[in-house]
């Protein structure tokens, strides 16, 4: 029985000073728990690194994209207490 969960991968990209997603592959939830993200669709400039793999693979929306990235602890308290979440 296959218990693999295929899932796109979303990416952020920068285009002057406003971001849009961007599917950017595929990512494969194996039986075991791992998750195996192949990116295969990466803009040239203007990713700032954000990946999201949503469990539910519906299109991400606006609110989605973060505001704060992984090292700025205080900020993202701040957005999970809000109802987003950046991480």
């Amino acid at each position: 029985m296959n218990t693999e969960k295929r899932r796109t991968v979303y990416i952020t990209h920068r285009i002057g000073k406003r971001f849009r997603w961007l599917e950017g592959g595929i990512a494969v939830e194996r039986a075991d728990g791992t998750l195996d993200v192949f990116l295969d669709r990466m803009p040239v400039g203007g990713w700032n690194g954000h990946i999201l793999v949503r469990g539910d693979n519906t299109r991400p929306t606006a609110k989605d994209i973060p505001t704060t990235t992984p090292f700025d602890e205080e900020a993202m308290l701040a957005e999970e207490a809000n109802g987003v979440v950046s991480h």
